[in-house]
């Protein structure tokens, strides 16, 4: 990912990264007059590659759309889902407009292949191989102080999971619950989990109650009752 990175941003910080089109002119067997496009270079085929005289081992140079050229001995590719990602470099030199962006001496050149960047970094993946430190952040790192009732909410969550997890005897979901509507009528998802477990006894106390106070939360609000409808739909596949 360091070399990936590495490639973007010198591309980035001189143009704009078009290397979805880019011009092929082989060094090797033709002139550089003799110039030839990939349409959609993430995808072309291993065939074609080949056929167009792109091959591992042999010198070929790139110029992109937007001016920045690269010369160098193809060594090794990744691909990913059908698509190139990388092709990597030897004795590559990458320029734009006479300026040296990349010298065969920096060792292998990773080129990143795609039609378009989604997101991205402001900075190397990793500063300190770059020679770069940052200062610590004087603000730290804020820490969750629980109430007393959330931690009580939490040991019910808690205590719900060690049932499913240890297949406990369901009996126990029963003080669980009386404890839960009685302190907790806001929330719903831990009587959601109690249902899941009662599931097989659709005709038992536990599972009636826990069923109607379920349908009497859909009537809070429209996001209370799409996640509600789909953890009943989750059951119901079960």
């Amino acid at each position: 990912m360091e070399l990936i990175t590495r490639t973007l941003s010198i591309v980035l910080n001189y143009t704009k990264l078009e290397i979805d089109k880019v011009l092929i002119i082989n060094n090797v067997r033709r002139r550089v007059s003799a110039i030839k496009i990939f349409p959609k270079m993430k995808t072309i085929s291993r065939y074609n590659l080949i056929r167009w005289e792109y091959k591992e081992g042999e010198m070929s140079s790139f110029e992109f759309k937007s001016g920045v050229k690269v010369s160098g001995i193809r060594r090794s590719k990744i691909r990913h889902e059908g698509k190139w990602v990388v092709f990597t470099f030897t004795d590559c030199t990458v320029s734009y407009e006479g300026k040296i962006l990349y010298e065969p001496s920096w060792g292998p050149y990773d080129m990143a292949v795609g039609s378009s960047i989604i997101s991205c970094f402001s900075g190397p993946a990793d500063p300190a191989a770059f020679g770069l430190s940052y200062p610590v952040p004087s603000e730290k790192t804020h820490k969750i102080a629980h109430t007393e009732k959330a931690k009580q909410l939490s040991s019910l969550y808690n205590a719900v999971r060690d049932i499913r997890e240890n297949k406990a005897s369901l009996s126990l979901l029963s003080p669980i619950w009386v404890e839960l509507k009685n302190n907790f009528p806001e929330d719903w998802l831990c009587a959601l989990e109690i249902m899941e477990l009662s599931t097989h006894k659709k005709e038992g106390l536990l599972y009636r109650e826990t069923m109607n106070f379920l349908e009497d939360k859909k009537s809070e609000s429209e996001a209370v009752k799409k996640l509600l409808e789909d953890g009943f739909a989750l059951l119901e596949a079960e």
